[in-house]
């Protein structure tokens, strides 16, 4: 990958510091030495790493740092000329001399430490990208970002611009998070939900089905306790809302022999790097169960602690009560800052009795709440890792926001539990949708034909069914052996 070179009107550095003195203090301060970079025809191969590339007045233009371990980056306030600066897969958290460095043309910062991007930035009037092109641009890629959130970033200048302006009206931080019970049914999930919240633990309680939230203030804290049944057919529809930005529990039954990874590999696709805590549950009855630990630990980064307990007899849950209150604070989410336009939007949809929005709707009320057109997809992202609405950006799911998670859940319980379904064993016929998602009791959701197609594409989307034609669609999990 090659950039261009640009000449510069700019005052000889040489005249305070030479090029030799220049490069010995780079080297010095990098710990290894430096040297020209490959030019052709003005050009410089960005390849080549720890180089350097001058100008016919022997200034420096060009600077190829990446991979240094570099925690500061002080020693570069005296070269002015620099064009071109390449400082990728460092640790820099502060990027504060880049500012005196007008004449950039291109700057690589992917992959450092991040977590708040400066506003004067913009002041260089490049584009700011995530992903690298290598054109006249700066990139962002790899970095921590909360300010602003990478979403943000990947709309370009504009909406980093409005971003920046956002912040200028009053903020306060969100202080809620989502918090994920999984694993397979009978692990536990609803009891460790309660003695966590310091409900009673119930021996007879009765087996999820669907989807349980409850609402759980703690402190100046408000956590959205999400607890999932655990039938083994009704996995894939946990997938909708696995989010990032939230904290995940994987609760596993220490009596049996279960797959740790199967739920592990699931929360890496959906949930980031958001933070786990891998519980052995019912550990008095099978004492001597663990995991291979370092394995895990090895493979999944997220993985916060393990904790072996039992719900009924009280055991490890001062330990596990302990990790998850040190776990919650790492969340990203619980560092957001908000403004009141952002909080406006929030309540009002928590104060809807819908079940679903159209997607005109939800910009609607954004902007009769002044959320600018572009902020309000990163908007909905939030909302949707939040808990508050279940939200996909593809061409086909974006038409709807849905704020009642039941609501799509029992729509795909009555597909996959049909007659129909099972008298064609996986092969479902389009126009059975409206027989089989009709309302039985008045307790019933209601399914408008237009929401049909919906239903099926989120289906899609998780691999729950595949199109077979224009009328027909399989669902392997219902096929014969």
């Amino acid at each position: 990958m090659c950039c261009p070179i640009h000449a510069l009107d700019s005052k000889p550095i040489q005249e305070a510091m030479s090029d030799l003195e220049i490069l010995k203090q780079i080297e010095n301060s990098v710990g290894r030495p430096l040297k020209p970079c490959p030019d052709d025809k003005g050009m410089m191969d960005w390849e080549s790493k720890d180089c350097y590339l001058l100008n016919d007045q022997k200034e420096m233009i060009a600077l190829n740092l990446a991979g240094c371990y570099l925690k500061s980056i002080d020693f570069l306030k005296p070269i002015i000329t620099l064009t071109q600066l390449d400082l990728r897969n460092n640790q820099l958290t502060d990027i504060s001399v880049l500012k005196e460095l007008k004449n950039l043309t291109q700057l690589d910062l992917r992959k450092n430490q991040i977590k708040i991007l400066p506003e004067w930035l913009l002041e260089f009037n490049l584009p700011i990208k995530w992903e690298s092109e290598y054109q006249r641009e700066i990139y962002l890629e790899g970095n921590p970002l909360e300010q602003p959130p990478p979403e943000i970033i990947k709309q370009g200048n504009v909406a980093i611009k409005a971003y920046f302006d956002s912040l200028k009206e009053p903020q306060r931080p969100l202080n809620e998070l989502k918090v994920l019970f999984v694993g397979d049914g009978g692990a536990g999930k609803t009891s460790l939900s309660k003695v966590l919240r310091d409900e009673a633990f119930d021996e007879t309680e009765s087996q999820t089905h669907g989807i349980n939230i409850h609402h759980w203030q703690q402190q100046d804290l408000i956590l959205h306790c999400w607890d999932f049944g655990g039938q083994e057919i009704m996995h894939a529809t946990h997938q909708f809302f696995l989010s990032k930005r939230s904290l995940y529990i994987l609760v596993l039954d220490g009596r049996k022999e279960e797959d740790a990874e199967y739920w592990l590999k699931h929360i890496q696709s959906f949930g980031g790097d958001s933070p786990v805590l891998v519980v052995l549950n019912k550990t008095d009855e099978h004492p001597s169960f663990d995991l291979n630990r370092q394995h895990l630990l090895n493979k999944y980064s997220n993985i916060q602690g393990f904790y072996k307990l039992s719900c009924k007899n009280n055991i490890g849950l001062k330990e596990f009560k302990q990790g998850f209150n040190q776990a919650f604070k790492q969340v990203k989410m619980l560092q957001s800052t908000w403004g009141d336009s952002w909080f406006k939007v929030k309540a009002e949809l928590e104060n809807l009795t819908q079940h679903y929005i159209t997607c005109e709707y939800y910009h609607e009320i954004c902007k009769n709440n002044k959320v600018r057109d572009n902020h309000q997809e990163t908007l909905a992202q939030y909302l949707h890792d939040l808990g508050i609405i279940v939200h996909f950006s593809d061409f086909e799911l974006d038409d709807t926001h849905i704020l009642e998670p039941r609501w799509i859940t029992e729509a795909v319980y009555k597909i996959i539990n049909s007659k129909q379904l099972a008298d064609k064993q996986g092969l479902l016929c389009l126009t059975d949708l409206a027989d089989i998602l009709k309302k039985q009791k008045s307790e019933d959701y209601d399914y408008p034909r237009e929401k049909h197609r919906h239903i099926i594409k989120l289906m899609e989307k998780f691999e729950l069914c595949y199109r077979v034609n224009d009328n027909h669609i399989l669902i392997p999990d219902l096929l014969s052996s």
